[in-house]
């Protein structure tokens, strides 16, 4: 019977400070019970095969004699060629995906599914996926599908529980905080895409136009993360909530919510949440709430819009098989 290993990472909802934190601000957020699983089998042939259920295309790449074919797959084929040549593994891989995150979303569904896959190749080869090497390879594989990334989705789906993004010496470094309450949210999908990428290299050309503006949204957005972080940690449900409404509104402000990810803001608050914002990249993808009934939060949003509860994920990427 071929080799194979089975692996599970979670996904992210944002509380705070994306965007900001790529210009040296700090971010928190959790990882969320809504995973991504990767079973890798071991394959004689020189391929890497990748098979996805959020893509109707797989993606077959004879590596030592082709060129690769264009795909949404190949920048985790990439990725994975290169934790091949890492191991010096010069045999083929099947890699087969199945996610629960909706692709786009703003939940980091690439890392999620970079942590699970690399999770279970290196329990293939016989490596132990340690913390932190695991971490390394999943921020590798998220600079290379997004360009500019920050650490947050790989901590989320390397180390679960809720992170804390930081920037030391030029460098940004995670932990994890805990929470003196438990933290449950509803996920609302806007039914847009999030392009990360598109997003990111929006905002760097609005913060080179006029540097001035964009530094005191980002500096306000880091002090409302540093604000957001003590009302968790505190147990301040109402306070964490109304500085998730701050964010949003500063995020809004860089340009990258719009009218859609605005009303689901604003019915979540309408029904009840403490506070709700746009997730991730923006332009698109999914707002969160946070809220001390995430069903009845998302069940009151399911009419409009594709909604689920979740709550923290205190795993993070795993071996399963």
């Amino acid at each position: 019977m071929p080799k194979f290993s089975e692996a599970v990472a979670p996904s992210q909802a944002f509380l705070y400070g994306e965007h900001a934190v790529l210009y040296g601000s700090p971010a928190l957020a959790m990882s969320v019970d809504i995973k991504t699983r990767a079973r890798i089998t071991e394959v004689e042939d020189k391929i890497i095969e990748i098979k996805s259920d959020k893509f109707s295309q797989g993606l077959k790449w004879r590596y030592d004699r082709e060129r690769p074919e264009e795909s949404p797959l190949f920048p985790l084929a990439s990725g994975l060629m290169d934790l091949m040549r890492r191991y010096e593994f010069n045999r083929g891989l099947m890699v087969e995906i199945s996610s629960e995150v909706p692709v786009s979303s703003g939940m980091a569904s690439s890392a999620s599914t970079s942590a699970a896959i690399s999770a279970a190749f290196l329990s293939l080869i016989g490596e132990k996926p340690e913390k932190s090497l695991l971490l390394d390879i999943v921020y590798d594989f998220e600079r290379r599908i997004h360009g500019k990334a920050s650490k947050t989705g790989p901590a989320c789906a390397v180390l679960g529980g809720l992170v804390w993004v930081e920037w030391r010496d030029e460098r940004m470094e995670v932990s994890r905080i805990d929470p003196k309450r438990d933290l449950s949210i509803a996920i609302s999908c806007s039914g847009l895409p999030s392009e990360t990428k598109k997003l990111v290299s929006m905002v760097s050309k609005k913060y080179n136009e006029m540097r001035d503006v964009m530094e005191r949204i980002i500096s306000a957005i880091s002090i409302v993360t540093l604000e957001g972080r003590r009302a968790i940690e505190s147990g301040d449900l109402v306070r964490a909530g109304e500085l998730m409404n701050i964010n949003h509104g500063l995020l809004s402000a860089m340009g990258v919510s719009n009218h859609v990810l605005d009303d689901i803001a604003w019915m979540m608050r309408k029904f009840g949440a403490y506070g709700a914002k746009l997730s991730g990249a923006g332009g698109g993808g999914c707002v969160i709430g946070l809220s001390d009934d995430p069903e009845m939060l998302a069940k009151n949003l399911s009419a409009s819009y594709l909604s689920f509860a979740a709550k923290v994920s205190l795993e993070g990427a795993k071996v399963i098989k």
